[in-house]
Protein backbone atom coordinates (compact mmCIF):
# COMPACT_ATOMS: atom_id res chain seq x y z
CA UNK A 1 0.00 0.00 0.00
CA UNK A 2 2.74 3.03 0.78
CA UNK A 3 4.56 1.95 -2.41
CA UNK A 4 1.29 2.07 -4.26
CA UNK A 5 0.64 5.46 -2.98
CA UNK A 6 4.75 6.92 -3.00
CA UNK A 7 4.25 5.24 -6.95
CA UNK A 8 0.78 7.36 -7.05
CA UNK A 9 2.44 10.83 -5.35
CA UNK A 10 5.42 10.27 -7.86
CA UNK A 11 2.77 10.40 -11.09
CA UNK A 12 1.55 13.38 -9.62
CA UNK A 13 4.64 15.18 -9.39
CA UNK A 14 6.23 14.36 -12.89
CA UNK A 15 2.59 15.55 -14.71
CA UNK A 16 2.63 18.63 -12.28
CA UNK A 17 6.42 19.21 -13.97
CA UNK A 18 5.58 18.42 -16.92
CA UNK A 19 2.63 21.16 -17.05
CA UNK A 20 5.03 23.59 -14.96
CA UNK A 21 7.86 23.29 -17.45
CA UNK A 22 5.60 23.31 -20.57
CA UNK A 23 4.12 27.00 -18.74
CA UNK A 24 7.92 28.50 -18.48
CA UNK A 25 9.40 27.12 -22.10
CA UNK A 26 6.30 29.55 -23.66
CA UNK A 27 6.54 32.17 -21.17
CA UNK A 28 10.43 31.92 -21.93
CA UNK A 29 9.88 31.64 -26.14
CA UNK A 30 7.78 34.99 -25.91
CA UNK A 31 9.64 38.37 -26.92
CA UNK A 32 8.81 41.79 -27.80
CA UNK A 33 11.22 41.88 -30.97
CA UNK A 34 9.59 38.87 -33.02
CA UNK A 35 5.68 38.66 -31.01
CA UNK A 36 4.82 41.49 -29.73
CA UNK A 37 7.12 44.79 -31.53
CA UNK A 38 4.84 43.30 -35.29
CA UNK A 39 1.85 43.80 -33.50
CA UNK A 40 2.22 46.73 -31.91
CA UNK A 41 4.01 48.96 -35.17
CA UNK A 42 0.91 47.16 -36.96
CA UNK A 43 -1.85 48.15 -35.11
CA UNK A 44 -0.58 51.45 -32.73
CA UNK A 45 2.05 53.20 -33.80
CA UNK A 46 0.52 54.59 -36.64
CA UNK A 47 -1.62 56.86 -34.38
CA UNK A 48 0.32 56.28 -31.00
CA UNK A 49 4.10 58.10 -31.87
CA UNK A 50 4.98 61.31 -31.43
CA UNK A 51 3.29 64.11 -34.14
CA UNK A 52 0.39 61.74 -34.75
CA UNK A 53 -2.97 61.75 -32.88
CA UNK A 54 -1.82 59.23 -30.02
CA UNK A 55 1.24 61.37 -29.17
CA UNK A 56 0.19 61.71 -25.79
CA UNK A 57 1.11 57.76 -25.60
CA UNK A 58 3.48 56.99 -27.57
CA UNK A 59 4.21 53.21 -28.17
CA UNK A 60 7.23 53.20 -29.99
CA UNK A 61 9.50 51.40 -28.17
CA UNK A 62 9.85 48.33 -25.23
CA UNK A 63 10.00 50.57 -22.48
CA UNK A 64 6.95 52.64 -23.60
CA UNK A 65 5.15 49.77 -24.27
CA UNK A 66 5.86 47.91 -21.24
CA UNK A 67 5.75 51.04 -18.93
CA UNK A 68 2.16 51.27 -20.31
CA UNK A 69 0.95 47.49 -20.97
CA UNK A 70 -1.80 48.01 -18.10
CA UNK A 71 -3.74 50.26 -20.09
CA UNK A 72 -2.74 48.84 -23.63
CA UNK A 73 -4.86 45.51 -21.83
CA UNK A 74 -7.10 47.38 -20.84
CA UNK A 75 -7.57 49.13 -24.51
CA UNK A 76 -7.54 46.23 -26.61
CA UNK A 77 -10.12 44.24 -24.33
CA UNK A 78 -12.78 46.71 -25.44
CA UNK A 79 -15.80 46.98 -27.76
CA UNK A 80 -14.51 45.28 -30.84
CA UNK A 81 -16.56 48.15 -32.93
CA UNK A 82 -13.90 50.71 -31.96
CA UNK A 83 -10.79 51.13 -33.09
CA UNK A 84 -8.78 49.82 -30.19
CA UNK A 85 -10.53 46.95 -29.69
Amino acid sequence: MKNTMLTFNVKILIKHFIKVQTFFTLLFAINFSENISPIIYNNCTVCHRPGEIGAFLPLTNFNEVYSNRDLIAYAIAGDENLRHG
